[in-house]
């Protein structure tokens, strides 16, 4: 998949999407670690570099597309990359990287596993906020009940891995979809531990605020 046509979309989506700044935001924010050089892979425009910068953290950033290279460059330092790829990054050199709403749209997650893991310091964090997989199976979504109106979720085919084509302004893009279960394994057998899961539902005010539509987890890096 070829992202050179999507920045105008991935901006607006992101800047425009009240669920962005309500939820997204504030879950990375929540898992990301209050010190040290921190990078953002998969930035994008660098909205939530700029959001979450502070004195004590130090942003660099890294995505595949270049006009949102670019455009995060007024943000932080930027590479352009195509992940998992992070070969231009020193070994141990990070106190953490975090990637948000990115593993989704990547096809090949052992090896972003493996980067990150030799890129980060021993003690340092690897964070993912993404949408949650039940939301991202092949053939989820709301169903309404024509008599009474009452909405149930559909989960589709959530235990099988897959992958769907979904608008994204006058092009398309791809959602790679693996149940929890997949995420876990693939990190745990790199040597990430666990640290930290959050799971978030829509705003309450929505039929289906049950459903979770986040997924944030943390990980350690506790050996070298």
């Amino acid at each position: 998949m070829s992202w050179d046509g999507l920045a105008d979309w991935w901006t607006v989506e992101t800047e425009t999407d009240p669920a962005y700044q309500s939820d997204v935001a504030p879950l990375v924010a929540e898992l990301l670690p209050e010190t040290g050089l921190l990078l953002d892979a998969g930035c994008g425009e660098g909205q939530v570099s700029r959001r979450l910068r502070t004195t004590r953290r130090t942003f660099i950033g890294c995505d595949v597309n270049q006009k949102l290279c670019e455009q995060a460059n007024a943000v932080m330092p930027v590479v352009r990359t195509r992940l998992p790829d992070l070969s231009w990054l020193k070994a141990s050199s990070l106190d953490g990287a975090f990637l948000t709403l990115v593993i989704e749209h990547l096809d090949d997650l052992d090896s972003l596993f493996l980067e990150v893991f030799a890129a980060v310091r021993p003690g340092g964090h690897l964070i993912i906020v993404a949408n949650h997989p039940v939301v991202t199976a092949p053939g989820s979504a709301n169903i309404v009940d024509p008599d009474d109106g009452e909405v149930f979720w559909r989960p589709g085919r959530y235990l099988e891995p897959g992958q769907t084509e979904e608008t994204a302004g006058d092009e398309t893009v791809t959602f790679y979809h693996r149940p929890i279960a997949a995420v876990l394994n693939a990190a745990a057998q790199v040597g990430w531990s666990l640290d930290t899961v959050r799971e978030r539902a829509l705003p309450s005010d929505l039929p289906d605020s049950g459903v979770p539509r986040l997924l944030g987890l943390r990980w350690v890096k506790s050996w070298e």
